[in-house]
């Protein structure tokens, strides 16, 4: 009796008490095992069965509020009455929201830093692309949605001409971002790949922050702060340059001299083409750095460089007359930027581009001076409402001064000149519907004071990622650009060009292996034609014009099945026409290739501390023009190849020997022919060959790197 007293008193308060239960799932109904569910402020609660369900007893009155908590999953907390009987509750749990973990918008746009997720070339791997020699467009064309143009040197992307890549510095435009070049000759980038410590690469796409560029975008960052002051010096077999930084806790500065002459290497390698002034080129570069209170920092750069080049060609209508072609160029160009921290939420960048470039070209008989002087102003406003809604919005303004000059010995002088300005306002918002589901909404609308005309350009990206490792994403985007300086001096009132994207991405990267899949097609309005036969007057030009470009593009890069060994390999089909410029009709343009592929393998070798790489790129022949054919450009040339090999030895911890050599096997591209504008007795139009300067090229250097820190080693650049 005694013991069924002390037991009855035990459970009395049990059987006072209210009964709390229910049960929590996610959003698709699941039961969530292990859920952590409690009354706040006490330790009264319980853990969630296999089924999700939980119950405990309290004997707490009143109003309660009962916590619902489980790992990767936002806690709930809901209002609870204890004055009765509880009834059977039902908890629906929503995913927290990770933004390292969230989906990332990647359609039409390659990354290449050390911090986004959706990397897939870093810096260092640009420099050490064979076939690039150090060039950072030589490495993009290594990547689908190119096209191998070995006489120009420039971008082609998605069947767009070299001029719709646009390149930017800081977010401002540069606007000569290749050095001058003599025709069918190629040129490279102003720029290092050292001075930039990330690269965006927008096939299509491009977000609404960035414009004037039909076809695609290169966004360039600067370097950060330096840590560390440093000395560098690199001996080449087409030159040299020596460097210096000198770092400091808020200030830091450096500067670069260089100098290029290829003419004791052309005497040493045989060449293709009669070389009466080799190219040669000063350079000077200097960085200034400032850090202001806990966040701002400001960054300044400036260049200037002066170059120059002489050719001799035979005519084509008399091989025994020869006549020459020189180009003088002077280049110089300002980039300021300054960032800082406005509050927890908000950060404001500002920049400011000047740039001047002159080229003094003379051809045969006559002399052509084109002037081109410009600035770029711009302000960026990047706010993070919550972690799901961020804004970047922004204001700018681009104006640019053109002249060109014609003089020849039979002819009147011929002159024109543009100034005018384009002034832009642009709001994007990046909205994480779930942890899975992110879309990009973007507007942009420009104003050109040279033809009052105001453009609106709606731009979008939707992305879902469906598992932790693949997603897919789709983007729409309207794009203008101004006509060419040298058509819009001649005609004020010629519209922007316009082209439209719609692209479709799917992408997985697990295990250091990215596989991208990408479809696109593009539409083309309002593209300048003109009337070859009436190249000067004003009236022959008109935006007319028009085309597509569709086509398929596979990504595919690994750097964990072979050991200490990094391979990409990328194809694109390419299907465009177009009828611009002096096309009398509708054709696939000169500069496209149906397909193109690319192979890039790199891989260290540990005991000789050396890194060895190749690259192989084939292309289908490009269309050209043949006045023998009836058919408007309805000659191929040959497809197109080329391997290259290079091989980086680390001499000592600060001293790295490079040796590269493109095209090992001397194979003869042709990536077209000129003709003689009139056929010879035999009704025959002689023609040339449009080739490489030299069937390969070597290239060796010596870099070394003096640094304060002395446990610096370079063997992390190889």
């Amino acid at each position: 009796m005694k013991t069924l007293l002390i037991t009855g008193f035990l459970l009395f308060p049990l059987l006072l008490a209210a009964q709390v239960r229910g049960i929590v799932t996610d959003k698709k109904g699941e039961p969530l095992l292990g859920a952590n569910v409690y009354l706040k402020g006490t330790y009264v609660g319980a853990t969630t069965s296999f089924t999700g369900e939980f119950s405990f007893p309290t004997t707490l009155k009143g109003a309660q509020v009962l916590v619902v908590s489980f790992t990767g999953y936002e806690s709930q907390e809901l209002p609870l009455q204890l004055n009765g009987p509880s009834e059977y509750l039902r908890i629906s749990l929503k995913e927290a929201f990770n933004k390292l973990e969230a989906v990332t918008i990647t359609a039409g746009a390659f990354e290449a830093s050390d911090t986004k997720k959706v990397t897939v070339l870093k810096p260092l791997d640009i420099v050490t692309t064979p076939s690039a020699v150090g060039d950072i467009n030589g490495a993009l064309q290594t990547l689908p949605g190119t096209t191998q143009n070995g006489e120009s040197g420039r971008l082609f992307v998605r069947g767009g001409d070299g001029y719709e890549t646009q390149t930017y510095i800081n977010g401002t435009l540069v606007q000569n971002p290749y050095g001058s070049a003599l025709p069918n000759l190629p040129t490279r980038g102003r720029f290092s790949p050292f001075m930039f410590s990330g690269t965006t690469f927008s096939t299509g796409g491009y977000s609404a922050e960035f414009g004037q560029a039909l076809s695609s975008a290169l966004v360039l960052q600067t370097n950060a702060f330096p840590t560390e002051s440093k000395t560098e010096i690199s001996l080449m077999t087409v030159g040299g340059d020596i460097a210096h930084t000198q770092a400091g806790e808020r200030t830091a500065a450096s500067a670069k001299l260089g100098y290029i002459h290829l003419g004791p290497y052309q005497a040493l390698v045989p060449q293709q083409v009669l070389w009466t002034q080799a190219p040669q080129e000063y350079r000077g570069e200097t960085s200034f750095y400032q850090k202001f209170g806990k966040t701002g920092l400001l960054k300044a750069y400036a260049q200037a460089s002066s170059n120059s080049v002489e050719i001799e060609r035979s005519r084509l209508e008399q091989a025994d007359s020869r006549y020459g072609i020189a180009l003088d160029n002077d280049f110089q160009f300002v980039n300021l930027s300054y960032q800082m921290a406005v509050g927890k939420r908000a950060t404001w960048e500002s920049g400011l581009s000047l740039s001047s470039n002159h080229d003094s070209l003379h051809p045969d008989t006559l002399a052509i001076e084109e002037k081109e002087r410009s600035f770029h102003l711009k302000n960026v406003w990047l706010i993070d409402w919550t972690e799901r809604f961020s804004t970047r919005l922004g204001s700018e303004f681009i104006g640019s001064q053109y002249e060109q000059d014609i003089q020849a010995k039979e002819l009147p002088v011929y002159a024109t000149e543009l100034s005018g300005g384009l002034s832009a306002l642009f709001a994007e918002a990046d909205v994480y519907l779930t942890q899975r589901l992110a879309a990009r909404i973007g507007l942009r609308a420009e104003h050109t004071n040279v033809n009052q005309q105001l453009t609106i350009a709606p731009r979008t990206s939707l992305a879902y990622k469906w598992d932790e490792f693949s997603q897919i994403s789709f983007a729409y985007g309207s794009f203008y650009q101004k006509p060419q300086n040298a058509y819009w001096a001649l005609n004020e009132s010629l519209d922007q060009e316009k082209a439209e994207h719609y692209i479709l991405n799917v992408q997985r990267i697990k295990n250091k292996r990215t596989l991208r899949v990408e479809a696109y097609y593009k539409n083309y309005h309002s593209l300048v034609r003109f009337d070859a036969a009436q190249r000067y007057q004003p009236a022959a030009y008109t935006n007319t014009g028009h085309g597509y470009a569709q086509g398929i593009e596979l990504f595919w890069r690994d750097q964990k099945s072979i050991p200490r060994t990094d391979y990409w390999l990328s194809y694109s089909y390419l299907d465009t026409e177009r009828l611009y410029r002096d096309y009398p009709q509708k054709a696939m343009p000169t500069f496209a290739a149906k397909h193109s592929v690319s192979l890039v393998v790199k891989h260290f070798i540990s005991a000789l501390r050396t890194q060895v790489g190749a690259s192989y790129s084939v292309g289908s022949g490009r269309p050209y023009y043949n006045p023998e054919n009836p058919t408007f450009l309805g000659d191929k040339a040959k497809p197109y190849m080329d391997l290259s090999m290079n091989v980086a030895y680390l001499l000592r911890p600060q001293v790295i020997l490079y040796t590269s050599v493109s095209n090992v096997t001397g194979y003869q591209n042709v990536f077209g022919y000129e003709y003689a504008a009139q056929p010879n007795a035999q009704g025959i139009y002689p023609r040339r060959a449009i080739g490489q300067a030299a069937p390969r090229f070597f290239f060796v250097g010596l870099f070394i790197t003096l640094s304060s820190n002395k446990n610096d080693n370079q063997l992390n650049n190889l």
